[in-house]
């Protein structure tokens, strides 16, 4: 089981495996109350040396994981942290219904996003601004990427994310939600904080280095702008997106 765990760093075996690697105590915790399934647990001296590791080597034992103590200096071959904390775990992906199944709510549709901590912090926003869940077309990084698993602080076991390969496919689904699809662009004439806050949409991002490409674009029924002062052309991608989630939260319940 450790060489298959070596092996789900690598991004091929992780596209061609059920699990993927998790690490720290918070984001297992997470899994353990998102009932998502831990296949094996890796762990060292250094989880010992916190209450709160202690306690989690007790919960998973008491839950009949398979739990395995490796020797100093191994369990660092399964880790992407610089100081890891002592623990690793194999779990299952999440499994999602298709997104036409998805609860009624905005989507956040994104287009080559690139940088895996971009991704997971979008994930984590997602969460906290109640989407119903993110598509990913084009180039995009890959979900179960350690630094974006990472990132997302545990949402990753509760967002529905998918990876929709075809445009049509994109529109179809908005389509059959009966979502309006709006562009996030710097050039755009409308103003993102004068759209009609009611009913649900679907919001469209480029990537970090691109706008919404054209044959995107031309799904979008409107597109809009991010207004900002001074000389600043654009902002973060993360943080584009928390604008957009939290004006249509807040504009929806200003008092949530």
């Amino acid at each position: 089981m450790f060489k298959r765990a070596v092996a789900l760093r690598k991004k091929k075996d992780r596209r061609d495996d059920d699990l993927f690697l998790i690490e720290g105590t918070r984001i297992i915790e997470d899994a353990l109350q998102a009932n998502a399934r831990l296949e094996y647990i890796f762990w060292d001296d250094r989880i010992e040396r916190t209450v709160a590791g202690r306690h989690l080597l007790q919960r998973l034992a008491e839950q009949n994981v398979n739990l395995e103590k490796l020797r100093p200096g191994a369990l660092d071959r399964l880790c992407d942290t610089v100081s890891p904390a002592g623990i690793v775990a194999l779990a299952g992906k999440p499994i999602w219904k298709p997104p036409g199944f998805w609860p009624p709510g905005d989507l956040l549709i994104f287009e080559s996003i690139s940088d895996p901590g971009n991704l997971g912090t979008v994930i984590r926003t997602a969460e906290a601004g109640g989407i119903a869940g993110i598509l990913l077309t084009g180039d995009s990084v890959e979900i179960f990427n350690p630094k974006v698993v990472r990132a997302t602080m545990g949402s990753i076991f509760r967002v529905p994310v998918a990876e929709i390969t075809e445009l049509s496919e994109v529109e179809r689904i908005c389509r059959e939600k009966g979502l309006p699809v709006t562009g996030l662009s710097a050039k755009a004439c409308n103003n993102l904080f004068e759209m009609d806050p009611k009913g649900f949409s679907a919001f469209v991002f480029g990537g970090e280095h691109h706008g919404v490409p054209k044959a995107t674009v031309s799904l979008c029924e409107n597109m809009v702008k991010i207004p900002m002062s001074g000389n600043v052309e654009s902002l973060n991608l993360a943080v584009s997106a928390a604008l957009v989630v939290f004006y249509r939260r807040i504009s929806r319940s200003p008092s949530c």
